[in-house]
This record gives C-alpha cells, sequence and structure tokens, in this order.
C-alpha cells in the first residue's frame, strides 16, 4: 500500500469531530504552533501510533466527508514586510489573509500576530460580504489598528 493510501485509512480511523463541536469546544484563536516536515512514510506511521492511542486527535468531518476545499488569499504591504518578517524570525510579526471555505461558502478574514512567548494569536471576522481578494475600507482600518497595537506601523 502507498504511503498516501496509509495515510488516508489511518485518518478514516481516527475519531470525527463535527465543526459546532471543535468551533465551540476549541476556538483555537490563542496556541502556540508547531510545523513539522515529515515524510510521506513516517506520517503514515505517525498517524497509524496516535490512532491506537486511548486520547487520539479527532479529524474534522463535515456531512461525513474529512476532506474539505478552501482558498485562502494573502495580503502584505508593497514592500513585503509581513513575508520578511517571518523569513527572519522576527518576534513582532504578522499574517493577514481571507480564507473561504468552498464547501460552505463561507469567508473569514484571519489576521495571525506572534505574541509573548511564541503564542499565535488569530483574530477572526466573518468576510461575507466583501470580495475575498480585496480589503474593504472597514477591514483596513481594523488592520492598521492591530498592526500599531502591536507596534508596526
Amino acid at each position: 500500500m502507498s504511503a498516501r493510501a496509509r495515510i488516508g485509512a489511518a485518518l478514516d480511523v481516527l475519531p470525527p469531530v463535527s465543526l459546532e463541536e471543535l468551533t465551540e469546544d476549541a476556538a483555537l484563536l490563542t496556541r502556540v504552533d508547531r510545523k513539522y516536515l515529515v515524510p510521506l512514510a513516517s506520517a503514515a506511521e505517525l498517524l497509524e501510533e496516535l490512532g491506537r492511542r486511548p486520547h487520539a486527535p479527532r479529524v474534522l468531518e463535515m456531512d461525513a466527508r474529512r476532506e474539505m476545499a478552501y482558498r485562502s488569499v494573502y495580503f502584505d504591504t508593497p514592500d513585503l514586510l509581513s513575508f520578511r518578517l517571518a523569513a527572519h524570525g522576527r518576534r513582532r510579526r504578522f499574517k493577514l489573509r481571507t480564507r473561504s471555505y468552498l464547501d460552505t461558502g463561507s469567508t473569514f478574514l484571519e489576521m495571525k500576530t506572534r505574541g509573548a512567548r511564541g503564542s499565535t494569536q488569530k483574530d477572526r471576522d466573518a468576510y461575507a460580504d466583501a470580495v475575498p481578494d480585496r480589503l474593504t475600507p472597514a477591514a483596513r482600518d481594523e488592520v492598521a489598528l492591530a498592526l500599531d497595537a502591536i507596534g508596526i506601523p
């Protein structure tokens, strides 16, 4: 069986979590992120091992589906400040995007800022009546205030 097929099979046996439950129990708006690059074969083994544990991670499931489509549009300044701050590991940095969930038709404007001790603060607002690849004047004002609050002009 290929590594991709093993990953799919491992995800299929993990317990589900609904969107409502996920939102209610753990909005995850303030968190510490850790990202790892894992070879496919190792990822399959890791998921299989996690699936055998009593407190296995849960997989988002909506309408009996575990794969959903979304589209993200990232925003930056003309001089690529967001990119440069992240690329150089600056303590005060930000990421601004819209995320459109294609299966539900909902869109959110999300701003992530890096806080104390490496925690990530995520502010997320519905962006339903706006064009996902443009910032409305109101969104620009909110973003400017949020950036000013963390010391980014």
